[in-house]
This record gives C-alpha cells, structure tokens and sequence, in this order.
C-alpha cells in the first residue's frame, strides 16, 4: 500500500510537499479502514522509510537531517492520528445505532401469552 503511494506520489509531482501530501492522504485513509491500530502503526513506520529514502533524499536510504525529517514524520503522524480518529468515530457511531436497535427491541411487546398453558 504504501509503495504505491509512494510510487504515485513520485509519478505525479517533483514537490516534495506534495509528495509527502499524497503518501499522508493514502496513509491516514488506510488507517480509517483497517481494524487493527498496530497495523496502521507499522504501515506508518514503511510510509516514512519509503518516503524519506525513495522522495526526499533521493538517495535510497533516509538521510535524516533534523528539521526537515521532523516535519515529515509529524505530518505522517497527524495522518495516522486523524485516520484512527475517524475509525474511532465511525465504531462509536455504530455502537451506538446498535444500542438504539436492541432498546427499540426491548420496548416492543411481545408475543401474547397463551392463557391455555
């Protein structure tokens, strides 16, 4: 996934703000579907060296040089945040149509009782 976020990231612009823009998007959308947080965890961890080796340094391998490096994990960071944030919302808002749907079932009346038994 994010290999190919960060080969459309290369193909569509030379702008390493947008490069790191594109890989950010794929990876904040593929942390909102995914179930599992450490699996987003560690896709953030392979969108970073991907980025940093293959569109910031150009080098193929990261060449970490401070400010510039922070910046870029801090984005990808917030991208991971906001992706498991809306994941969170999304489960809270479903747990909550289901406790509405077993409260509806609760209320309704059941089957009359049988006076023969």
């Amino acid at each position: 996934m994010m290999a190919v976020a960060t080969l459309l990231a290369g193909l569509v612009t030379d702008d390493t703000t947008a490069q790191l823009v594109v890989v950010a998007v794929a990876l904040a959308g593929f942390a909102a579907v995914v179930a599992d947080t450490r699996t987003s965890v560690y896709t953030t961890v392979i969108g970073f060296v991907l980025f940093e080796s293959l569109l910031a340094d150009r080098h193929g391998f990261p060449m970490l040089d401070g400010t510039a490096t922070g910046w870029h994990v801090s984005v990808l960071l917030a991208a991971l945040g906001l992706g498991l944030g809306q994941r969170w919302l999304r489960h809270v808002r479903d747990d909550a149509a289901l406790d509405r749907e077993i409260e509806d079932l609760m209320r309704r009346p059941g089957p009359p009782a049988d006076p023969s038994a």
